[in-house]
């Protein structure tokens, strides 16, 4: 658990299961990080999903464009994490928090 502003957040918060829509929400809401791996395509709602409920994206998609990177700065507010590194994720937050 890490504390900002007197409010705890889950650094990690591993979910094995199926989550109702309410619950997938506050997930998000009380985490620092949330892995945005790929969908049937590079990318998925998990990504925007993070970013409107606050989480930090960690985008794990070799081969994604993000929307508008020629005028976003995504390395300000996301990270990215290699898909064969995926296992050493907590090694990378631990990192990107330094």
């Amino acid at each position: 658990v890490t504390v900002i502003d007197s409010k705890p957040f889950d650094t990690i918060l591993y979910i094995d299961g199926h989550l109702s829509t309410a619950n997938y929400v506050e997930s998000i809401r009380s985490s620092i990080y949330s892995l945005c791996t790929e969908g049937f395509s590079p990318w998925s709602p998990r990504l925007y999903e993070s970013i409107c409920l606050g989480a930090i994206p960690l985008i794990s998609a070799e081969s994604i464009v993000l929307p508008f990177e020629r005028f976003i700065d995504w390395r300000s507010f996301s990270a990215k994490v290699s898909v064969k590194n995926v296992k050493n994720v907590i090694d990378s937050i631990t990192k990107i928090q330094k």
